[in-house]
């Protein structure tokens, strides 16, 4: 065992330190999920209410009563972090959300390990401890990981269908097509939006294969379309749940159309959280008409009435949808220079915004920053270097980018390509330094 881990670090030195890092990721996590510091944001304070709602057989629920009328319906909320929560506290046999921290932490802690094999496919094992180190201590997935939260969780299911997708076409067997696919399937679960790559990825699963043997075969489609299948499956069942409580088709859950259209909202600009007061000032009687109402304004409640009143007896979300297709088509017929200005913004937002207050620190925000510069060097290095690794990982790039850039632009929604950053940087400082020596990475 020892001896593969050193072979796989390139020496006992390189091998001590992933050890270390390994160890510091686990312990920081721990000891967030332990000790919960941060005061839970809203998002966290739903999980654990629907989470415990489950355990108590009230359903998929945010509860019920007076004090609960003014929350967002449950079902705008993605059902894999509530479900396994749930399942944790039925194991425990109590609603233990410290107990159940506990065992996200050491879930999450994989996206370490994870990090570092995938910058050692791309650069070599001094790029993936270069990729371990980011994803061990990032403070904001730290801070989340005090709280029922679905990025830290994320960071480790992504990376590792990553993982599982790129052996699946080094070794051409079935059953990392299936792993392939039943991550892809959960992280979907997680966040509706990380469902772009359930297509996505088996698309370039068979581009790769066509590459390699030169042909379309039934071979190249066989492992991709498995993937396709097993991550279908993972969602089918809450599929099927949806179809039966709300009478149509909903794969995850609703508010799509709700985000999409405060994501296209241009009087607020590209930050989110201007929303609310611009669109109370340009529709006063929806702030005088939740005034009445318990508890802060939402977003989506305030769309919701908007939606209400211009189409009246339609189903809110895809009132919201259409009213959100309107103003991009209206914005990019009309105003195309001032859409353009709001793209730029959410794009800038979300790639460099912070995702939580600690990250707003220098030391904090110069690694934020120098991991994005080097990682674009090591995107460009491995592109040039026609790395598939590199195209992947682009390619999951261009698709939450163009997320964000459609929906509610956000920094906490790219917290889960952490590891992959931390991977493209390992891979451009290593380039870099190689260079600076006169040396030259292996292929």
């Amino acid at each position: 065992m020892r001896e593969r881990l050193e072979s796989a670090c390139g020496g006992r030195g390189r091998a001590l330190i992933l050890i270390a890092l390994l160890a510091l990721g686990l312990g920081l996590r721990l000891d967030y999920a332990i000790r919960a510091p941060n005061h839970a944001v809203d998002d966290a304070r739903a999980y654990a209410r629907i989470s415990r709602a489950l355990f108590e057989g009230e359903g998929f629920s945010q509860g019920d009563g007076p004090g609960y009328r003014h929350l967002q319906a449950a079902s705008n909320y993605s059902p894999g972090l509530p479900l396994l929560v749930a399942g944790i506290y039925e194991i425990r046999g109590a609603a233990d959300e410290r107990a159940a921290r506990i065992v996200l932490a050491l879930l999450s802690s994989l996206a370490v390990p994870f990090a570092f094999l995938l910058g050692r496919r791309l650069g070599g094992p001094t790029a993936g401890l270069i990729a371990a180190a980011p994803t061990a201590i990032y403070p904001a997935t730290l801070e989340y990981g005090g709280m029922l939260m679905t990025e830290p969780l994320g960071t480790a299911v992504l990376a590792g269908a990553l993982l599982a997708f790129l052996h699946a076409g080094d070794v051409r067997r079935p059953w990392p097509w299936v792993g392939t696919g039943l991550l892809l399937g959960a992280l979907a679960m997680l966040r509706p939006e990380y469902a772009v790559l359930v297509p996505l990825l088996p698309v370039l699963g068979v581009l790769r294969l066509r590459r390699d043997t030169g042909r379309f075969d039934r071979g190249s489609l066989a492992g991709p379309a498995l993937a396709l299948a097993c991550a279908c499956l993972v969602v089918l069942p809450w599929t099927i749940r949806n179809f039966v409580v709300f009478d149509r088709l909903v794969p995850i859950s609703t508010g799509g159309g709700q985000v999409l259209y405060e994501g296209s909202y241009l009087p607020a600009g590209p930050d989110p959280e201007r929303f609310t007061p611009v669109f109370l000032e340009e529709h006063p009687w929806i702030g005088r008409e939740l005034a009445a109402q318990p508890g802060p304004i939402y977003r989506g409640q305030a769309a919701a009435l908007l939606a209400a009143r211009e189409h009246p007896g339609e189903n809110t979300d895809t009132a919201l949808r259409g009213m959100a297709v309107d103003a991009y088509t209206h914005a990019l017929v009309h105003e195309p220079l001032r859409l353009g200005g709001f793209l730029a913004g959410k794009f800038w937002l979300a790639w460099t915004g912070a995702a939580r207050d600690v990250m707003r620190e220098p030391i904090w925000r110069a690694l934020q920053i120098f991991l994005l510069v080097a990682a674009a060097v090591g995107l460009v290095v491995g592109l040039l270097r026609r790395s598939f690794e590199a195209v992947l990982l682009a390619t999951v790039f261009a698709a939450f980018t163009l997320v964000q850039l459609a929906f509610i632009a956000s920094p906490r929604r790219t917290l889960v390509l952490v590891p992959e950053l931390g991977a493209l940087a390992g891979l451009g400082l290593a380039w870099s330094v190689a260079r600076l020596r006169g040396d030259s990475l292996p292929p």
